[in-house]
């Protein structure tokens, strides 16, 4: 009996141990994730400035995303893996601006501050080659080829974090170098870069907003469709059209009213007599006040009042005799 015991437990304790072992191993090959609810746009977020799709590097998946139903972002994945020459790198660029291949274009903007905001979560961060203490690190693109660097502390809690730079920003230099601040360098900005050593985790980042010297917002351009030449002068044609055929409408009801009254009166001055029977049977219709034409208006009503007027007149006469 001791034995079957002894057995059991030895069993029960063998897989107490797996099970454990097990779910270590999974909670350690599980990539650290962002918990937010993302649904893919097919167009990104609105910015003055534009992902350079081509030169998002050492992704393994990126997407432009609505997320949690509120705001819009660009989310980036990666599973780690990077070297020295491999780092992850995202870069946005002013319009016109392109670095996929050689010479660049390179038009600059004058930017006096600019800031993002960015969550991640890393598994495994790591020093970038630019800067082996740092996990990461942002670059300004220059418009002279050169790309200063911003020294960040990024937190890596999944949350939503800013990153601000002005014109008191320092830039990072070997030491005993003078120290230039992004100030100095404010009208060269054709764009930032955001790079990490390494990646094993998701990244996002959202409302990227720049600022004039001022302190104003820079704001997006938006893009307003080209008219067809064409198709605008039909529409035009049309609504000329349109508008003759009402003015038409109301001249033509302005002369049938105005003929209507002028017999009216013509019938009555004449002194011919009218049987009241066939006055009261007949209604009197008063013309259609139409906009922009009242005093047409009251003067019909007073042709008719004053055909009324004839009326009682002549069947008065014809009771005195």
């Amino acid at each position: 009996m001791k034995k079957i015991w002894a057995g059991i437990v030895a069993t029960l304790c063998v897989g107490v141990v797996a099970g454990a072992m097990t779910t270590n191993a999974v909670t350690a090959s599980a990539a650290p994730s962002l918990f937010y609810e993302r649904v893919a746009l097919d167009n990104p977020p609105a910015c003055a400035l534009t992902l350079e799709e081509l030169k998002v590097k050492n992704m393994t998946y990126w997407e432009y995303c609505r997320v949690d139903d509120e705001y819009d972002a660009w989310y980036f994945m990666a599973e780690g893996g990077a070297t020295e020459r491999t780092n992850p790198e995202i870069r946005f660029v002013v319009d016109g601006v392109q670095t996929v291949t050689k010479p660049y274009d390179l038009p600059p903007m004058t930017v006096g501050a600019f800031s993002f905001d960015y969550c991640i979560v890393n598994d495994s961060p790591s020093g970038v080659a630019d800067l082996a203490d740092k996990p990461y690190i942002v670059q300004i693109l220059g418009a002279d080829g050169t790309y200063p660097i911003i020294e960040v502390d990024v937190e890596e809690d999944g949350d939503w974090h800013t990153v601000s730079v002005d014109s008191d920003t320092a830039f990072y230099g070997a030491l005993g170098t003078p120290v230039r601040t992004y100030g100095e360098f404010n009208d060269q900005f054709c764009g930032f870069l955001f790079k990490m050593g390494c990646l094993d985790g998701e990244f996002m980042i959202k409302d990227i907003v720049l600022y004039d010297v001022d302190g104003n917002v820079i704001e997006p351009e938006v893009e307003v469709p080209d008219l067809d030449e064409d198709s605008a002068d039909s529409d035009l044609s049309n609504d000329i059209s349109d508008e003759s055929e009402q003015d038409s409408e109301v001249v033509d009801s302005i002369q049938n009213d105005s003929v209507s009254s002028d017999s009216v009166s013509s019938d009555n001055a004449s002194g011919d007599s009218v049987e009241s029977d066939k006055a009261s049977s007949t209604p009197i219709v008063f013309p259609v006040k139409k906009k922009g034409c009242g005093s047409f208006g009251v003067g019909a009503m007073t042709l008719g009042a004053l055909a009324m007027a004839g009326v009682v007149l002549s069947v008065g006469k014809r009771k005195r005799k």
